[in-house]
């Protein structure tokens, strides 16, 4: 996959491409998307100092002061903008679509292939005129999942992607694509997914009890994908400890060699950017082995694969799922819980809470809550009652379930 306008790609950083897969390309919004993005702030600024200006020898001082306000606005402006395509990151592998965000606080959407149903490419006059354009792609979830913004050579990148989809039978062959016009491909109508299993987002309050609702789906057949499992599993990893180690040196390894979790802890919940680079590390590792989980299970024949993540939201993994469940409790039972099983202080469940949504924002977002403020056997009588639930759902042809049962329970 290939364009003159991007034969310099921008280096991927370790661990967002896991051993195995190969780049097929990497961009960044074209420069010319900073003229794009700048253009209606620049105007109101450049007006602003057009009518100062006229007014000199008018009025004697704020003139000058506003001419020279709207000029630092419009530096501000362009080199902000040029922070957020520094920030933007966007790459094909043989397997799966990223695009890395955010200029103080990074986030990645990660696509796996066999999951993108559509594809848009959308460009209006004045981003044909400077030859650039937008790619969104959206998965059987529903809704737009990620997009290239401001790429160069939208309808070439297009149909790249498109090849590359269709050598892996995701999509079917490319239609015309017309410059005037958003233009979209879906996946096969008549293909229907049998044997896909129903995805289920499990997450909930730190110490609330998530553990022992994902154990009781595992005992009623479910395929449970434990996140931290993983994350523990890709601390062992010989590259990742490397890269640690050239981070943060020795203090965040035992006397094993061992990566000392409890000190990594320390450093990453008291400094945001901190975080965000481990998990920039380690979150690409976590999504491989995910979904080659989900593709064995859906080969089984497995019909539900629920995927254990405490920061299920924080990262968007609630878009590749048909719906969510929260397990919730209350903060004074949790933090007695975490205090008996791990000896946490309220002020270290303050500080791991901090780098999570707030529970009532994830209790919003969710499908279903289950509280968990009584005893273990009515969650679990509440687990089985919403599993059965969810298999009796109608299914589309895509798979997703239809009409997701949406209640709290226990």
């Amino acid at each position: 996959m290939t364009d003159k306008e991007n034969i310099a790609q921008p280096s991927i950083p370790l661990g967002m491409v896991p051993a195995g897969e190969v780049v097929l390309w990497a961009s960044r919004p074209a420069f010319r998307w900073i003229i794009r993005a700048a253009i209606r702030p620049l105007v109101i600024f450049v007006s602003i100092w057009l009518a100062a200006w006229s007014l000199r020898g008018w009025i004697a001082l704020w003139p000058d002061r506003l001419m020279a306000i709207a000029l630092v606005s419009i530096i501000v402006v362009l080199l902000w903008l040029i922070c957020v395509r520094q920030s933007r990151l966007y790459f094909l592998s043989n397997r799966r679509l990223v695009v890395r965000f955010g200029v103080f606080v990074r986030g990645i959407v990660d696509i796996p292939l066999d999951r993108i149903q559509h594809v848009i490419v959308k460009a209006d006059p004045f981003d044909r005129l400077l030859g650039i354009g937008s790619l969104g792609m959206a998965s059987a979830a529903g809704g737009l999942d990620a997009a290239w913004i401001g790429v160069a050579r939208p309808h070439r990148v297009y149909r790249n992607l498109q090849d590359v989809l269709a050598k892996n039978g995701v999509l079917t062959s490319s239609p015309v694509v017309h410059e005037q016009a958003v233009s979209t491909v879906q996946n096969k109508p008549d293909v229907v997914e049998t044997h896909r299993p129903i995805l289920v987002g499990l997450t909930g309050g730190i110490g609330a009890g998530k553990s022992t609702v994902a154990e009781e789906f595992v005992r009623l057949g479910a395929v449970v994908i434990d996140s931290d499992a993983i994350s523990r599993r890709a601390m062992q990893r010989d590259d990742v400890k490397k890269t640690l180690r050239e981070w943060w040196g020795g203090k965040v390894f035992n006397d094993k060699g061992e990566v000392d979790r409890s000190a990594l802890a320390a450093i990453v919940f008291a400094d945001k950017s901190e975080r965000a680079r481990l998990e920039s590390l380690i979150h690409p590792l976590i999504q491989h082995e995910r979904e080659a989980v989900i593709r064995q299970a859906s080969q089984q024949g497995c019909r539900m694969v629920v995927l254990d993540a405490p920061l299920l939201f924080e990262v968007g993994l609630e878009k590749t799922c048909e719906l969510t469940v929260f397990v919730d409790a209350p903060r004074a039972l949790r933090l007695e819980r975490l205090a008996s099983a791990r000896g946490w202080t309220d002020n270290e469940l303050t500080r791991r809470e901090s780098a999570q949504w707030p529970s009532d924002q994830k209790r919003q977002a969710s499908t279903v809550v289950l509280d968990n403020s009584g005893d273990e056997l009515a969650l679990k009588a509440a687990v089985r009652t919403l599993y059965h639930d969810i298999l009796k759902q109608p299914r589309s042809r895509s798979g997703a379930i239809q009409d997701p049962p949406v209640a709290d329970r226990a």
